[in-house]
C-alpha cells in the first residue's frame, strides 16, 4: 500500500496562523464564508427559510427548510469545516401531494423528520420519516422508512406532527417521540397525543401512547417543544418535557404550558408531581397571548423558554423565563422568573430561538427592527450577572438589498460561538435561507478525525486542505469517522501550542503524534524516529487529578501500545469511545481517572 506524507511543514506554517482579528462575540465567524451570512436557495423564484437547526456533529447540521412556493420543503446540510452546504427535497412517499415540514430531531448521523401531508382538499395526515446523513465528507439522504397517520375521527380531519424527541441505542437502533396534534375543520387545537415508536431495519413500530389532552385539561400541542431530560444509561426511565399551548376559556387567551411524560419502557404517563397536578404554565393573562417559540435545558435541568407576549394591539414584546426541574417558575432568575429581552434600540422585535452555551448564557435569536432595516440579531444573557449583550447582524453594500431578514433557530458552538438560520428576503414572496456561524468568546480550531482501515490508525487534523486531500482520496484509505472536537489557535492565550510529529519508521505503515507538552516535544525532536512538522493548535491541560477548567471539556488521548507492529494514538473527546478504545488494548494517557490528557472549548 502506497504511504503518504500528509502535510509539509510550510502547509502547517500557512494553515495554523491565527486570524490577525478576530471578531466580537455575535458578529459573523470569519472563519465561514469570508465572515458573511450564507445564503442557500432551496428553491428557484420562490421563498424560503431555515425555521430550525440541529447538530449531526460539532461540524455537521442539519437545517430545515420550508418553502412556501413548492409542494414539498428540504433539509440543508451544513458542514463549517470544511464549509459546504447540500440541499436534499423532502419528501414523503408515495403520497405526492402538498407536504409540509414542522419538525425536526436528530439521533447520531439520522434525522428525523416530522410534518403533514394533504390527502385531499379536507384531510391531513400525520407524517414521519427517517433519512441517513452518514459521516462521509459527501453527506447521504438515505430513505430510512416513513410512516403515514392518517386522521380517523371526521370531527378532527387534519393531523400535525409537531414535535420530535429521539435517542440512538446503538446498533442502529432508535428511540423515538411524536407528537401528534389533531385539529378540528376550520384548525382549532383539538387534541394532543404522544406517541413512543422504535425504529430498526427500516421500519417503525409503534409501542405505546398517551393522550394529553385527555390528561390535562386545556392543554392541547398546537406549538410543541419535545426536550428529552438527560439520565444515567443505567436508568430505564426516559423522561421528557413537552411544551404546548394551553387556551383559558374564562380570561379568552392563550398561554405557554408545560408537562414531563415519562417512559419505563412499559407505557407513557404523565407526571403528576410536575409543577401543579401535572403542569407548568406562564400565564393566563388578561388581554395578553403568551406563546412559546423555542424551550431548552440548561445543565442543571432548568427549563429556558424564549417566549413571545402579544397584546390586544398586536404589539408583541419577546421574553425569556426559566423553570425550575419540579416544574415551578423560578423566582431567582432575572425578575422573578421573566427575562425581557435587550433587543437595542429597536421598536419592535422577536425571539424565536434559544440556546444555552456550555458557559451557562443564554443565546437569544430573533429578529428586530432598527435604521437599516429588519435584521436578524442574537442577544447574549448571563443568569447570574445578568449582564446581556445585544448583537445585530447588518449586511454589507456588496450584498443584496434584503427588505427584511431574521434568526429563527439557533445552537450553540464551542467557546461561546453559535450556528444561527433563518431567512433573508429581498421581496414579500422571494428570499433564502439564510446560515450564519457566529463568532463566540474566542477563536477556536475545528479538528476531524478519520480512521485508515488497513492499518487500523486514527489521524486528527484541522488543516482544510489536508481535510480536502484526506476526502477526495489523495491520501488514499482514510475515512471520516463522524467525530470531531474544537481546539484553539496557536498562540492562543492561557494555552499551550502543540507540536506535530510524523513518523515513516514502522512502514509500511506511518503515524503522526501531537503534544503540547514542551518536554515532551524536546525529547521527540531530539530522536530519529519523529520528524517535528510544526506547530499546529493549542490545547490547556488539566490539573494533577484530570479535572479541566470552566468551559472547557476533557480531551483523551490513548495509544495502541503498538499493536499491528505500528505506534498510534486517538484523541477524542466522546467517553463512549474512550471506552471502547480501552476495552480493545488501548492505553489512556493523561491524569486523574479516567486519564485526561487535555482541555478543549466546550
Amino acid at each position: 500500500m502506497r504511504r503518504h506524507r500528509i502535510c509539509v511543514f510550510a502547509c502547517l506554517l500557512v494553515s495554523s496562523t491565527a486570524l490577525a482579528q478576530f471578531p466580537a462575540r455575535g458578529q459573523p465567524d470569519p472563519g465561514f464564508n469570508g465572515g458573511r451570512p450564507r445564503l442557500v436557495a432551496t428553491t428557484t423564484g420562490g421563498e424560503d427559510q431555515g425555521f430550525a437547526v440541529v447538530r449531526l456533529s460539532s461540524t455537521r447540521f442539519a437545517v430545515a427548510d420550508v418553502r412556501k412556493s413548492q409542494h414539498n420543503d428540504a433539509i440543508v446540510v451544513v458542514d463549517t469545516t470544511p464549509e459546504a452546504a447540500t440541499v436534499f427535497d423532502v419528501a414523503f412517499t408515495p403520497v405526492d401531494e402538498v407536504e409540509q415540514l414542522t419538525a425536526i430531531a436528530a439521533a447520531g448521523s439520522r434525522v428525523l423528520l416530522g410534518g403533514s401531508v394533504a390527502l385531499d382538499g379536507t384531510r391531513n395526515a400525520a407524517t414521519l420519516q427517517m433519512r441517513e446523513i452518514g459521516t462521509g465528507a459527501i453527506p447521504g439522504f438515505v430513505d430510512r422508512g416513513t410512516l403515514i397517520d392518517q386522521p380517523a375521527n371526521p370531527a378532527q380531519p387534519a393531523l400535525y406532527t409537531n414535535a420530535l424527541a429521539a435517542e440512538d441505542i446503538g446498533n442502529g437502533q432508535t428511540r423515538i417521540w411524536q407528537a401528534v396534534t389533531s385539529y378540528t375543520p376550520d384548525y382549532v387545537c383539538s387534541s394532543a397525543v404522544l406517541h413512543r415508536l422504535d425504529h430498526a431495519a427500516g421500519a417503525f413500530t409503534e409501542r405505546f401512547s398517551v393522550d394529553l389532552s385527555a390528561r390535562l385539561a386545556r392543554f392541547c400541542v398546537d406549538m410543541t417543544i419535545a426536550l428529552r431530560e438527560p439520565r444515567p444509561a443505567t436508568d430505564p426511565v426516559r423522561s421528557l418535557i413537552i411544551a404546548g399551548t394551553c387556551a383559558d376559556s374564562l380570561v379568552g387567551t392563550r398561554y405557554t404550558c408545560l408537562t414531563r411524560v415519562l417512559d419505563d419502557g412499559t407505557g407513557l404517563r404523565v407526571d403528576m408531581t410536575y409543577g401543579n397536578q401535572g403542569l407548568a404554565s406562564y400565564g393566563p393573562f388578561p388581554g395578553v397571548d403568551v406563546a412559546a417559540s423555542d424551550m431548552t435545558l440548561d445543565a442543571a435541568g432548568n427549563v429556558v423558554g424564549a417566549i413571545l407576549r402579544t397584546d390586544t394591539q398586536g404589539n408583541v414584546t419577546p421574553i425569556v423565563v426559566r423553570f425550575r426541574p419540579d416544574g415551578v417558575l423560578d423566582g431567582s432568575f432575572a425578575n422573578g422568573g421573566t427575562y425581557g429581552v435587550n433587543t437595542g434600540p429597536t421598536v419592535t422585535a422577536t425571539a424565536s430561538g434559544i440556546s444555552v452555551a456550555a458557559n451557562g448564557i443564554l443565546q437569544i435569536a430573533g429578529t428586530s427592527d432598527g435604521p437599516t432595516g429588519v435584521r436578524p440579531y442574537v442577544t447574549y444573557y448571563d443568569p447570574v450577572t445578568r449582564a446581556s449583550q445585544f448583537a445585530r447582524t447588518e449586511f454589507t453594500p456588496n450584498e443584496p438589498d434584503y427588505v427584511f431578514a431574521g434568526y429563527i433557530g439557533i445552537v450553540g458552538l464551542p467557546a461561546g460561538g453559535a450556528l444561527a438560520v433563518g431567512a433573508a428576503n429581498t421581496g414579500l414572496e422571494a428570499g433564502h435561507t439564510m446560515i450564519t456561524r457566529l463568532a463566540g468568546d474566542r477563536q477556536t480550531v475545528d479538528l476531524l478525525e478519520y480512521h485508515h482501515a488497513a492499518f487500523d490508525h486514527y489521524f486528527v487534523t484541522g488543516i482544510v486542505d489536508e481535510m480536502r486531500k484526506l476526502d477526495d482520496g489523495t491520501f488514499a484509505g482514510w475515512q471520516r469517522t463522524g467525530e470531531s472536537f474544537a481546539a484553539l489557535p496557536v498562540a492562543a492565550t492561557g494555552a499551550l501550542d502543540v507540536c506535530r510529529f510524523f513518523s515513516t519508521t514502522f512502514a509500511p505503515k506511518s503515524s503522526h503524534f501531537y503534544t503540547p507538552i514542551p518536554s515532551e516535544c524536546q525529547s521527540l525532536k531530539g530522536g530519529q524516529v519523529w520528524g517535528y512538522e510544526g506547530l499546529v493548535f493549542a490545547l490547556q491541560l488539566p490539573d494533577n487529578v484530570g479535572r479541566c477548567p470552566p468551559g472547557t471539556a476533557a480531551l483523551f488521548r490513548l495509544y495502541n501500545n503498538g499493536q499491528g507492529g505500528a505506534p498510534n494514538h486517538r484523541y477524542t473527546v466522546s467517553e463512549a469511545e474512550r471506552a471502547a478504545q480501552a476495552a480493545q488494548g488501548w492505553i489512556g494517557e493523561g491524569t486523574g481517572t479516567p486519564p485526561v490528557f487535555a482541555c478543549v472549548p466546550a
